[in-house]
């Protein structure tokens, strides 16, 4: 089964004019989306893609309730991506699902729609940026003092470790990539920010099953798939988002041959097990 619906999905080879009635189509069903969820207010936010400012901002959501956001473009189209085009859709055969690991949980957009769908499920979250989980903080506090949440400053790997990603002004909110540091990066401390790394076998093994694994971590991805003999019997759904293009068609026929299906919401790929319900 394919599922596609948003941008992500447009066949290679459209005419110009075909892509641009599937772009036309795309901004009606996302600013009707936004009008419904956020009203005016909402509406005018994501048309207007923020403005230079990037202090906090407040959304009220008619389904999810009170959720804050920096005034920028990235933190907008997290939440357009989750709350309105569903990339996340919770299919039947999740609602069995005891715990959620959230690799690139950001601002907590994803965690909170989880919460939201799957309330009787326990997450992990894992962030590497100390200001998105400043902000998922905000955005998750109850559920984290419930102890329904947990949130873990870190990157994911195939082992533990430390890395960085480098400071800058031109770095966007949704875009870090963390690189394991070598020598000359540890010498180099001091111009890049350092993060620690959780391997992903280690962390997968504390975890109650069954499990769903979420994996936004921009390009890093193609790691945790090269190590998976060490973890993916242990996950009984992934949702990937795949950001090197190449990459992706192999990993599907790849998948495909060790058993999994695959299905795409918006701009992710779901794979369950082809036993699974």
């Amino acid at each position: 089964m394919l599922v596609v619906f948003g941008t992500s999905g447009l066949p290679r080879g459209c005419s110009i004019e075909s892509n641009n009635r599937i772009m036309n189509k795309y901004k009606i069903i996302k600013y009707l989306g936004w009008l419904q969820q956020f009203g005016v207010c909402g509406l005018k936010r994501i048309m207007h893609g923020g403005d230079a400012g990037r202090g906090l901002i407040e959304l009220k959501s008619n389904r999810y309730g009170k959720i804050w956001c920096r005034n920028c473009l990235e933190d907008l189209e997290v939440i357009n991506t989750v709350l309105i085009f569903n990339a996340y859709h919770i299919q039947e055969k999740y609602r069995a699902c005891k715990t959620i690991l959230d690799l690139g949980a950001n601002i907590g957009i994803a965690t909170r729609f989880f919460c939201k769908h799957l309330p009787e499920a326990r997450i992990v979250a894992l962030e590497p940026s100390e200001k998105n989980c400043q902000i998922f903080k905000i955005n998750m506090e109850k559920e984290i003092s419930a102890g329904r949440v947990k949130l873990v400053r870190c990157a994911i790997g195939a082992e533990d470790g430390a890395g960085h990603f480098k400071v800058g002004d031109n770095i966007r909110f949704d875009s870090f990539k963390v690189v394991k540091n070598d020598a000359e990066t540890e010498a180099a401390s001091g111009i890049y920010e350092q993060v620690p790394i959780m391997g992903i076998d280690g962390l997968m093994k504390r975890l109650e099953g069954p499990l769903i694994v979420k994996i936004d971590i921009e390009g890093a991805e193609q790691d945790l798939l090269n190590c998976r003999s060490k973890w993916i019997n242990a996950a009984d759904c992934l949702m990937v988002e795949f950001h090197v293009r190449s990459q992706e068609r192999d990993w599907l026929e790849t998948l495909a041959k060790e058993g999994w299906v695959a299905a795409k919401y918006f701009d992710t790929w779901h794979f369950t097990k082809a036993n699974h319900g």
